[in-house]
């Protein structure tokens, strides 16, 4: 349900956000550097705090084409750079819970 969703986009969120404190990702410049490539692609945004990601969900659920744009955003950065999709989703794959 809802609150499900809530839990697991608060927990990517702060998953990135824990990869940019210094000293907590192994590659930060390289973490960095691939996070802002995401933003500039349209294929991420930045998100301030739990309060901000929150709403910003809530608005992408009510909003379709906003939804499909993205999604098609982070289908064409995946193509185009598919190392760093593929290091950030093997993070993230042992850190979150399985539904």
């Amino acid at each position: 349900g809802w609150t499900a969703l809530e839990g697991q986009a608060l927990m990517v969120a702060e998953s990135a956000n824990l990869l940019m404190l210094p000293g907590r990702a192994r590659d930060a410049k390289q973490w960095m550097a691939d996070a802002a490539l995401m933003r500039e692609a349209g294929a991420a945004l930045r998100i301030a705090d739990a309060q901000a990601l929150i709403l910003q969900v809530r608005a992408l659920l009510q909003d379709p084409a906003k939804r499909a744009e993205l999604r098609a955003a982070a289908l064409a950065f995946r193509a185009a750079h598919r190392g760093a999709v593929d290091r950030l989703a093997a993070w993230l794959a042992v850190r979150l819970p399985r539904a």
